[in-house]
């Protein structure tokens, strides 16, 4: 007698599971949240994106603290004033708007509390922009009237050879004339100056 057939359970063929087939997307969602805390995220961790025309211009020094350093350096008290910090900043983003009329214009109030190299470096390189040479000339020679071995003039100096043509340095001897405030010599502290004293001057004595 032949036995009965054995029917065997065919096991459902249920495929794979969630798992093993959406494995790539928790990867994916975790580079695109890298990506995204690196955009909005702390200001360290922010890509850094500079636009060509929002840079500094050769030989300008945009970091206001520099200004402050050298204003203790040359007055020995600390600057303690918002609104000069603040008109630094303005001449800042002024340059880096690339309108240099207003940036000199917001330096030259600047100087008028903090006369400082950097400041006049700056209104330097400005001017120059601006292709002022006599002015730039002037602001340079201020600078250096406070600091005959300041490097960055001297770098612009080298840099701007159409300028350095027409001499920044301050006077060694005296230059006629010179009876105005527009013309008087700038003459660097500590340094000798050649001079003479006009007949006239001394009959007043």
């Amino acid at each position: 007698m032949t036995p009965p057939p054995v029917r065997r359970k065919k096991k459902k063929n249920k495929g794979r599971s969630p798992i093993l087939k959406y494995w790539w997307l928790a990867p994916s969602l975790a580079v695109v949240g890298m990506i995204f805390y690196t955009a909005t995220g702390p200001r360290w961790s922010r890509a850094r994106i500079d636009a060509p025309t929002r840079r500094p211009i050769a030989g300008y020094f945009a970091d206001t603290q520099v200004m402050v350093r050298e204003y203790r350096r040359f007055y020995g008290k600390p600057l303690n004033n918002a609104e000069v910090e603040k008109g630094f900043d303005m001449a800042n983003n002024s340059v880096a708007g690339k309108d240099f009329t207003s940036a000199v214009g917001f330096l030259e109030q600047v100087a008028k509390v903090a006369a400082v190299p950097v400041v006049f470096n700056n209104m330097g390189v400005l001017y120059a922009e601006l292709n002022d040479k006599s002015r730039a000339v002037n602001a340079f020679r201020e600078a250096l009237a406070r600091d005959p071995d300041y490097q960055p003039v001297r770098l612009n100096l080298d840099r701007l050879k159409d300028v350095m043509a027409l001499g920044a340095d301050p006077v060694s001897r005296e230059l006629e004339p010179n009876n105005t405030p527009v013309l008087a010599n700038l003459m660097a502290p500590g340094k000798p100056v050649e001079g003479e004293i006009e007949a006239a001057f001394l009959n007043d004595l």
